[in-house]
């Protein structure tokens, strides 16, 4: 494993992303764990890196880019997602296949399943959870600034891709997918330098196993936990007050204990301030 040159794009759910490194110290041998906030000082740099650490392992954690929303202010004017809001760029199409962790074929994902259902296509005409154009050049953006350091400064990658450099993992979401995708395109600069060595697979797990996001779907244990959290994060002094004033503003009445997610808020308040959505 230490003489791999090896990375690890993980897609778990805008394109941010942490860095973990794994390093061996020449003279001693002793292996080391870095989190990216924590690497000491002009780290990156080629020279010192080669000096007396040698870079092992790079584990890349994403979550997806700007996508339409899940979850929309019934009481205020919604916004308009066209059609041409999405569809994949040109510059971010890469030669790829979705398997399952053991191998197999990409299992069925019931959560984007939820997405397409007709009873949830938004204003405009498209799907909610949906990635956009704009996401797409986000993590393609993502992709073009891990090259810059893993290609061009550091050496840990090869230029193109190589399926036995790079492992790549997703949620079994499709936008998560595609932006996984975008990354890799950007990466490896698969619109200025041609893919010879076959598609790249990302990886996905079914949603039973998944552990990639807090899965509340299949463990009871966490959805008993998360219902608990949330009632008690709601009736918090601070937060009800907030809450209230979010209503009052948005004309939500609360009815039979019912009142406004403050999570679905941010959902919809994000995706109109991408697209320059009224607030």
């Amino acid at each position: 494993m230490a003489s791999i040159k090896f990375a690890k794009l993980v897609s778990a759910g805008l394109g941010t992303s942490l860095g973990i490194y794994a390093i061996r110290h020449k003279q001693t041998h002793r292996n080391i764990v870095l989190a990216e906030r924590n690497i000491p000082e002009g780290l990156e740099t080629e020279s010192n890196a080669l000096n007396n650490l040698q870079l092992l392992n790079v584990q890349v954690f994403g979550r997806h880019g700007a996508r339409t929303p899940i979850h929309i202010i019934e009481t205020i004017e919604h916004g308009t997602y066209l059609p041409a809001f999405m569809g994949d760029l040109p510059y971010t199409q890469i030669d790829y296949e979705v398997k399952d962790v053991s191998g197999d074929v990409q299992p069925i994902s019931l959560m984007e399943n939820s997405y397409r259902d007709n009873n949830r296509i938004l204003k405009g005409g498209v799907y909610v959870g949906q990635l956009t154009k704009i996401g797409q050049d986000q993590m393609y953006m993502l992709g073009k600034t891990l090259r810059k350091k893993y290609v061009d400064e550091l050496k840990l990658l090869s230029p193109e891709i190589k399926d036995n450099e790079v492992y790549i993992r997703s949620s079994n979401v499709e936008r998560n997918i595609v932006s996984a995708r975008c990354a890799m395109a950007g990466l490896f600069n698969t619109a200025y330098t041609p893919q010879t060595n076959g598609p790249i697979t990302i990886y996905v797990s079914d949603a039973t196993n998944e552990i990639l996001y807090p899965n509340t779907y299949h463990c009871p244990t966490m959805r008993t936990l998360f219902g608990k959290w949330i009632k008690q994060a709601w009736n918090l002094p601070s937060t009800k007050r907030i809450r209230q004033q979010v209503q009052e503003r948005s004309d939500y009445v609360e009815k039979d204990g019912k009142f406004l997610n403050l999570i679905d808020v941010r959902d919809d308040l994000i995706a109109r301030k991408v697209f320059l959505f009224p607030v």
